[in-house]
């Protein structure tokens, strides 16, 4: 079922479709590159793709791979649970760390409310990743580092104080 990872699943931009890019796009679970496992996983971007009548639909494997691949991810044994608290700071990699934020049920009062804070980095001297990531998936920034979303008409927001 490894192999059947490494093969590209298709996955929706959900309503972050940048200007000239389809609707959806291919890219393996797992990629081998410069000596590193490579790792791009979003099961509901995936399910969400495969409503769409022009993406190829996945096949039974492939479906058992995903299946065998999230119960690895949800067995306690390998996975670690985090809360954060006010102030707390948390940098990792997406495309070597699979990772998932659960539920939260907020506070009614606006000052007590969860201020979650994400920020993309593109370090001109990070990683080399293989080119599907920024020919497919996102489009390179000048340095030729994955560049992100970007939407048209949308403005990039990092507010420092909630709203």
């Amino acid at each position: 079922l490894a192999r059947v990872l490494l093969e590209p699943a298709h996955y929706t931009r959900w309503g972050e479709i940048p200007e000239g890019r389809e609707r959806y796009f291919g890219l393996p679970i797992f990629s081998p590159w410069d000596g590193r496992m490579v790792v791009a996983y979003v099961r509901s971007a995936i399910r969400k793709a495969q409503l769409m009548l022009d993406v190829p639909q996945l096949r039974p494997e492939q479906e058992e791979a995903m299946d065998l691949l999230d119960s690895l991810a949800a067995d306690p044994k390998i996975r670690l649970m985090m809360e954060f608290k006010p102030g707390d700071v948390q940098l990792l990699c997406n495309h070597w760390i699979l990772h998932s934020r659960t539920g939260y049920v907020d506070w009614p009062e606006p000052q007590r409310r969860r201020h979650l804070l994400r920020l993309w980095l593109a370090c001109n001297d990070g990683p080399s990743l293989p080119p599907v990531f920024t020919s497919s998936y996102q489009g390179a920034t000048g340095g030729g580092r994955p560049d992100g979303i970007r939407v048209s008409g949308v403005p990039f927001s990092a507010p420092l104080e909630p709203v």
